[in-house]
């Protein structure tokens, strides 16, 4: 039997552990895997709840994310330390509260996806922000949190000024 609380061996959801988390109703217990298959990233995008916490994730593929993006509720990947390109992209589509609070660095292409997504979103590992990177922020429509930074240019902090939602910077 697959513990609920600790991974087997292999750190990875697959197919198989999503199905039975999603089955017995625990989809908050994702936390203690660190990888993610395809596969079971488009099962998951199908879950009817209100929140899906895969905090646990290190690493999320291009199509993963896609996926995921698909997700009707509360997208919480606080583990995840870089995303790519093409992730930021996908993830912008999802539409409800994104939690990415331990992203270290964005680039600016990754700051514009991110810009157009539809509702509240945690950058709470960000601890400094390029212009380039405030700029698009400052697009966002929605509720943005960027609690760590310290580092902001005055370029970047008028930037940030013109976003349209709460924003905060409490470090």
């Amino acid at each position: 039997m697959i513990s609920t609380n600790e991974p087997s061996k292999d750190p990875t959801i697959d197919l198989e552990i999503a199905k039975k988390l999603i089955r017995q109703s625990n989809a908050h217990d994702f936390g203690a895997y660190s990888q993610i298959t395809d596969e079971a990233a488009e099962f998951i995008s199908k879950y009817d709840g209100e929140s899906i916490s895969l905090n646990g994730l290190t690493e999320l593929s291009d199509a993963a994310a896609e996926s995921l993006s698909k997700y009707r509720g509360d997208l919480l990947l606080c583990n995840l330390r870089k995303l790519s390109d093409a992730a930021a992209e996908s993830l912008s589509k999802h539409e409800g509260v994104l939690l990415l609070w331990c992203l270290g660095e964005l680039s600016d292409a990754g700051a514009e996806s991110l810009s157009k997504h539809k509702g509240h979103l945690g950058l709470l590992g960000l601890k400094s922000l390029s212009d380039a990177v405030a700029k698009s922020l400052s697009k966002h429509r929605g509720r943005l949190d960027l609690d760590r930074v310290t580092v902001l240019s005055a370029s970047a902090a008028e930037a940030l000024s013109e976003h349209r939602g709460q924003l905060s910077l409490a470090s």
